[in-house]
């Protein structure tokens, strides 16, 4: 022991190095130059969207103090330490009546475990204790300690040991005090925040990595009860990786296939199921909650609850919303908790990786090199087929969140937003399914992230003129989703948070779509069957058209939103009254047939449709068919993208419209079902996401023919497109 009173001062710790930032999405090119925007001031207002006009604007916890000025003036603004500060004397102080506190003595939140020191330290001196406690606490990202106290040994040991945690971004300062009172077995620890009212759960996560350095140390017992960390962390005993160290790294997949395991074994209401591997064989998990229990997919359709699933890590190096499913999948497991409690309202499926691979190898491919989240369309990938074949076409769900996490640029949660999102955006998908998402679920999240003190907008990006959406392409999640009359939604989240906080609002993200689901559930089924419904109607009375191109316009309503400068980027620029690009319009149609006809041998091109589900039928006789077929007069090829080798243009002519012979073993494919628009967009040669386009007709394209025809346009007819349209319903022999 020490002798006497021991202030020492402490070195430095080394700074902690940010995580590695990618730039990724969907959105296109970056944001072109600024002009002709002005700072933003105190006195702004919320964003005005079409779906919250003049609502105020929500100012984030690492704005509030000084309003929203330029984020260059808040840099370093630190704050004096608290007067309520404690001592080796007096112990710590309680906590204030907010959210940004946390108290292990008072059990603050409620259910905060007690800090019990083990019976390995009961012999052991306090000099040991305290360098123990010090080790745990600079184990913490960014934190220094900044005054250790013990107690001479004539007053029975005890110790007191303060430490400041800064932020990364906004370098904000936390205030961490560990305490050990004479003759106690307790070590009372308490983490607060100087600034602000809400903290987003960084300092219960805070508190809850120390515990798990100390109990890993054999300081301090394990599973002293309660609950330890952010929202959704119930104290159960399994822990993901990034819980495990501290949120240093985050949970490779060997661990988290250890953690999803453990919940299963000491959880409720969760079945746990391997749909489907890797290139590398790594298992793709997926589990589903449900109270009462349904036993299959089709217990599931039958129940009349909604059905949502939530996903993210489709690119391998997205990892803080796979972080945010882990917490929620450990909640949810648990009896009496908020999240388990929505059981009673629907089913919920979660798969937390859908690229193993890429997440083992900090990527955003496969282990091929395919972009999983452009693979929607052609299925190539076995964790696309799978995910597709096995969970979404298996289950039918009527609303899917697709999470990413992209860096501190205008994508992928750009400041100031935390979160960006969209549904569908393409004009071939039922329009509803946009208007639902538009005005019902994300007004919903924008509330609850202002209550948070953070902010969500659209994504992908923003100018002086413009913000802009993302893409039309259906090979995408949230579009493909669409297509196939499910309510898809893509997350886009902020990597420019302190993890903590990053991984705490993906958990307020996706608890928001499943609170929106169960307040709002009759009319998301509702809205989701009646899109299938029309589209089977559609297809079996050969109505409509097929929006073979389209374009993105500006929506009807205006939009005021916050960008960073292009030269000052700690600075914010406020835009007013600017256009929103997010509205698919077709800009080219084709007639909706009845049925689409394929030759025997197109067998390539049917093994892609069927990869959606979508059912095929074959002709078992001859019969002659009136049909519709386009001349085909250009073919071009290009070099392939998502690892296919080639890719296929073609230009059509005349609607030519005969009487065909069609073999036996005609394959047919019926657009009266409720993949209907999935099976128009694949079959509709002039789409990019065709079997033509995707080269799976080959030596079926009469490319001969077409030669000869464009040596002699006026002496020869072009040759027919050998995709053929039955434009009335027939008696399928």
């Amino acid at each position: 022991m020490i002798q006497g009173w021991s202030r020492k001062p402490l070195p430095r710790t080394p700074g902690h190095v940010p995580s590695k930032v990618h730039s990724h999405g969907d959105a296109g090119k970056k944001p072109p130059g600024f002009s002709g925007v002005v700072p933003v001031n105190p006195g702004a207002t919320r964003p005005t969207t079409p779906h919250a006009p003049d609502a105020p604007l929500p100012r984030s916890r690492l704005l509030r103090p000084l309003g929203v000025l330029p984020l260059l003036v808040l840099v370093g603004c630190s704050g004096t330490p608290p007067d309520e500060l404690g001592s080796l004397e007096e112990g710590l102080a309680p906590c204030p009546e907010s959210p940004n506190c946390v108290h292990t003595g008072d059990g603050y939140p409620e259910g905060t475990p007690a800090f019990l020191l083990s019976d390995a330290w009961s012999g052991r001196s306090l000099e040991e204790l305290a360098e123990a406690v010090r080790a745990g606490v600079e184990s913490l990202p960014r934190t220094e300690v900044v005054r250790l106290d013990q107690a001479p040994v004539e007053a029975g040991p005890g110790l007191y040991l303060r430490a400041e945690s800064t932020s990364r971004i906004f370098r904000f300062v936390d205030d961490l005090e560990v305490h050990l009172a004479s003759g106690s077995d307790e070590l009372v620890v308490r983490s607060a925040s100087r600034m602000g009212e809400s903290d987003m759960g960084v300092n219960e996560a805070r508190v809850a990595a120390l515990r798990i350095h100390l109990e890993r140390d054999g300081v301090v017992r394990a599973g002293a009860g309660g609950s330890t960390g952010a929202r959704g962390d119930t104290g159960l005993s399994p822990r993901t990786g990034l819980e495990r160290t501290g949120y240093e790294r985050h949970t490779t997949h060997d661990e988290l296939a250890e953690y999803l395991a453990e919940v299963r074994a000491v959880g409720s209401d969760m079945e746990l199921e391997v749909f489907g591997q890797s290139h590398e064989g790594r298992d793709l998990f997926l589990a589903s909650f449900s109270r009462p229990a349904v036993g299959s997919p089709e217990e599931a359709i039958d129940s009349g609850r909604p059905i949502l699933l939530l996903g993210a890590n489709v690119h391998g190096f997205n990892y803080l919303l796979r972080e945010s499913l882990l917490r929620m999948i450990r909640e949810l497991a648990t009896p009496g908790t908020e999240l388990n409690g929505l059981l009673d309202h629907m089913i919920v499926l979660v798969v937390p990786s859908k690229n193993p691979d890429g997440a083992e190898a900090d990527s955003r491919f496969n282990a091929v090199g395919a972009d999983l989240n452009r693979d929607y369309m052609t299925l190539d990938q076995p964790e696309m087929a799978a995910y597709v074949g096995s969970v979404i076409r298996r289950w039918q769900p009527h609303l899917v969140v697709d999470g990413h996490d992209g860096g501190a640029v205008q994508y992928g949660g750009a400041r100031p937003y935390s979160l960006l999102y969209q549904g569908p955006a393409t004009a071939a998908a039922d329009a509803s399914l946009t208007e639902l998402a538009d005005h019902e679920l994300f007004p919903r999240i924008d509330r609850s992230f202002e209550e948070a003190g953070l902010e969500a907008f659209y994504w992908a990006w923003g100018d002086e003129e413009a913000w802009h959406g993302g893409g039309s392409a259906t090979r995408m999640g949230r579009n493909y989703g669409g297509l196939a009359n499910t309510l898809s939604i893509l997350f886009e989240f902020a990597e420019w948070h302190e993890r903590p906080v990053a991984v705490e609002s993906g958990v307020l993200a996706y608890t928001t779509v499943l609170e929106f689901a169960r307040d709002r559930g009759e009319l998301l089924m509702q809205t989701v069957d009646d899109a299938r419904r029309l589209t089977v109607e559609l297809g079996e009375r050969a109505q409509g058209e097929i929006p073979v191109e389209e374009s993105m316009e500006a929506d009807e309503g205006r939009v005021s939103y916050r960008i960073s400068h292009p030269e000052r980027p700690d600075e914010l620029l406020r835009v007013e009254d600017a256009e929103h690009i997010k509205k698919p319009v077709g800009t080219r149609f084709r007639a909706r047939p009845w049925a689409y006809l394929l030759p025997a041998d197109a067998t390539e091109a049917v093994e892609m449709v069927r990869r959606h589900g979508i059912e095929v039928e074959r002709l078992d006789a001859p019969m002659a068919l009136a049909v519709q077929s386009y001349e085909l007069v250009g073919i071009r090829h290009e070099e392939g993208v998502n690892e296919v080798d080639s890719v296929v243009h073609i230009e059509v002519g005349a609607v030519e419209e005969r009487t065909i012979e069609f073999d036996a073993g005609t394959w047919m494919v019926r657009t009266g079902q409720p993949l209907g628009r999935v099976a128009t967009h694949l079959l509709e040669a002039e789409t990019t996401e065709s079997v033509v386009y995707w080269n799976r007709m080959g030596a079926l394209l009469p490319t001969a023919e077409l030669s000869e025809y464009l040596e002699d346009p006026a002496g020869r007819s072009a040759p027919l497109l050998p995709i053929y349209k039955l434009m009335s319903g027939i008696s399928v022999p």
